[in-house]
């Protein structure tokens, strides 16, 4: 048991870094954005899927704001790829 919390605190000290590092709060803030931590890394569980979770929250749904917060994101040399989706007909 201990191993695996030792792996989730490395990975959670390793996702933090990542947040830090890309500015990632600063970006959406930016753009008035609220940006909520969710998911698996908020409740110290990261483990098998290391991926970072956020919901962002905007007055107004503008794609080409939020594409400038991710152009902040995506100017750092450890970014390789960003991917779009628009899911605004989604239900969730």
């Amino acid at each position: 048991m201990e191993h695996y919390l030792q792996l989730a605190q490395q990975n959670q000290a390793k996702a933090h870094e990542i947040i830090s590092t890309l500015n990632i709060i600063e970006a959406w803030n930016s753009i008035g954005a609220e940006i909520n931590l969710i998911g698996s890394l908020k409740i110290g569980l990261l483990m098998k899927h290391l991926d970072i979770d956020f919901h962002v929250y905007t007055e107004i749904v503008d794609i080409s704001q939020s594409f400038y917060a991710v152009s902040l994101i995506a100017q750092h040399p450890g970014v390789q790829s960003v991917k779009y989706s628009n899911l605004l007909n989604e239900e969730d």
